[in-house]
């Protein structure tokens, strides 16, 4: 076991029940696919970080049946919360219990992040109590912490879907003295804006599964 972890945080594969905001302009089939794909590139960029990597995903009997050679592959257990603040302050508690001393959260929609990010926010977490990656839309999409500094006080009574996630999450970092590094700003991939964006930046990486599904239908990405 390595002294640091990253806790992929999704939801299994199932059609209809992931990036359903894409739905609205993408067939169940192709939005299906394309979170298939940013699966498949997160976790490639968690296999050669220098951590463990985990897998916390929301309860879903059929898609567990479904994905259990996916979560057989790595040590997984469900999320458990009331909603996703405490959701994330289980998973980070359930993994520190584990043994591991600097943990980060990541979630399942951005294809774009590399093991050097992931690195980089285990090397702040070795000088600061938090590292965090804020996207573009206000929110963030890395959360780090040591086990020192897991306090439910950046999970507590946020408005998720607002736009000053990352901003309420600092200042409540800085009011309870916790030392914070941040890193890079990426895009998060929730609509079809989004996905153009992060094919308009991509396109030239033939290493990424989503490039190659967004290609492959570029024409009625396009189109929409």
């Amino acid at each position: 076991m390595k002294e640091n972890a990253v806790i992929l945080f999704l939801k299994l594969p199932s059609k209809g029940k992931v990036k359903t905001r894409l739905e609205k302009d993408l067939a169940p089939e192709l939005v299906l696919s394309l979170y298939n794909a940013f699966i498949s590139d997160i976790l490639n960029a968690c296999s050669t970080a220098d951590a463990d990597t985990i897998i916390a995903y929301l309860p879903d009997s059929e898609a567990e049946e479904e994905h259990k050679t996916l979560l057989a592959g790595y040590t997984s257990f469900r999320q458990r919360g009331c909603d996703l603040g405490e959701r994330m302050f289980n998973a980070f508690a359930d993994t520190y219990g584990s043994g591991y001393r600097r943990c980060v959260l990541i979630g399942s929609d951005i294809p774009a992040i590399r093991s050097n990010i992931l690195n980089d926010a285990f090397r702040m977490l070795e000088k600061t109590d938090i590292a965090i990656g804020p996207s573009s839309d206000g929110g963030y999409y890395l959360l780090g912490n040591t086990a020192v500094s897991n306090s439910d006080v950046f999970y507590k009574d946020i408005e998720w879907s607002s736009p000053d996630v990352y901003e309420k999450t600092k200042s409540r970092i800085e009011l309870h003295g916790y030392s914070m590094s941040r890193l890079e700003i990426l895009n998060d991939i929730d609509n079809l804006s989004d996905l153009v964006k992060f094919y308009e930046t991509n396109c030239g990486d033939t290493a990424s599964m989503s490039v190659r599904v967004i290609t492959e239908n570029l024409e009625l990405i396009l189109k929409v």
